[in-house]
């Protein structure tokens, strides 16, 4: 008696044979952050402010240890609705990563704003995205990113001429009374204001008075929007006492 064999029913075993064999071979050099969050993240900082931002790296690796001479890096951008900016985070270099485990990284971001130098962050919302890559003979691969969000306001502690990159003035800081919120720029004028307090909700808005009455506002921290006539929007923060 002959027997007949289904071709299909060799061809399966095949595939799925070349497809795990594909997955384990990405895998043997892949370098990825695990879980796909990052603790000491802040979602609201102040310009120049600086933050130890905890991770862990892991190796999918199945025998290969990552160590020297490889070199780890964690890459990363920022996008503040232009172009993304490519940036690379300090931490220590000299790390040891065993087959199949993980490595608590520590990441040091420094808020600073264009307009000092630094073309990471921006004043306003931005859009962080940061990845580990492996160099050395081992030929690592990135593995997954972690998608962040900042907002980066600008410091309001005073009315002296010590802000100027700023054309808002607000006055007093802290708040105990009437604020004041007005442009020191005669070429740019203030066209609306959104104040929020600390949970996020809106206090006031509208255009600009000579004075926002506060009386009614609780203690604690507020944030100001204010829209500027030549299209900028800035971001402060102001107690009230």
């Amino acid at each position: 008696m002959r027997y007949f064999t289904n071709p299909l029913k060799l061809l399966i075993p095949v595939l799925l044979a070349f497809i795990l064999s594909a997955e384990s071979a990405k895998a043997q050099h892949l370098l990825a952050f695990t879980p796909n969050t990052v603790s000491g993240w802040q979602d609201t900082v102040y310009v120049g402010d600086t933050a130890l931002v905890l991770g862990y790296v892991r190796n999918f690796s199945q025998t290969d240890t990552f160590g020297l001479p490889d070199i780890l890096y964690i890459q990363g951008t920022v996008d503040t609705g232009a172009n993304p900016v490519p940036f690379s985070v300090p931490y220590p270099q000299q790390i040891v990563i065993y087959p199949q485990d993980t490595q608590p990284i520590f990441m040091s971001f420094v808020f600073d704003s264009t307009y000092v130098g630094a073309p990471e962050f921006h004043v306003g919302n931005n859009v962080v995205v940061v990845w580990p890559i492996g160099v050395g003979p081992g030929n690592w691969n990135p593995g997954d990113s972690v998608h962040l969000n900042v907002v980066v306001l600008d410091t309001v502690s005073s009315v002296s001429d010590d802000f100027p990159d700023s054309f808002v003035r607000i006055y007093p800081v802290p708040a105990n009374g009437p604020l004041v919120i007005t442009s020191f720029s005669p070429q740019f004028q203030i066209t609306w204001v959104t104040v929020r307090d600390a949970v996020g909700q809106t206090v006031y808005s509208g255009a600009p008075n000579s004075t926002i009455n506060t009386d009614s506002w609780a203690s604690g921290l507020y944030t100001i929007e204010a829209a500027l006539s030549n299209g900028t929007v800035s971001w402060y923060k102001i107690m009230r006492q």
